[in-house]
């Protein structure tokens, strides 16, 4: 007795799915050398517009989405600067 093994690809096409996200940043400014980081504690995101997965051009797809104001939080996201003081 034998048998095929096959594994399944399967792409949801003409969807609008949606997820929700966490997001933490660490950048530095390039100029004044000044250390910074931001916050999203909660954010809404989805595709925008359709792009071709089998295409020959590589994938670009664009995300749009909202920032959400969590309950408890003080603010829907923070920006800080983070600086060393000498002591």
């Amino acid at each position: 007795y034998t048998h095929n093994t096959y594994t399944l690809t399967e792409i949801l096409g003409g969807l609008e799915p949606e997820a929700n996200f966490r997001m933490e940043f660490d950048f530095l400014n390039q100029v004044t050398g000044d250390d910074w980081e931001l916050e999203v504690p909660k954010a809404t995101m989805a595709r925008e517009g359709n792009f071709d997965l089998l295409g020959n051009e590589p994938i670009s797809p664009q995300i749009k989405g909202d920032i959400i104001l969590v309950t408890g939080q003080a603010a829907p996201y923070y920006v800080r600067r983070k600086a060393v003081v000498n002591v």
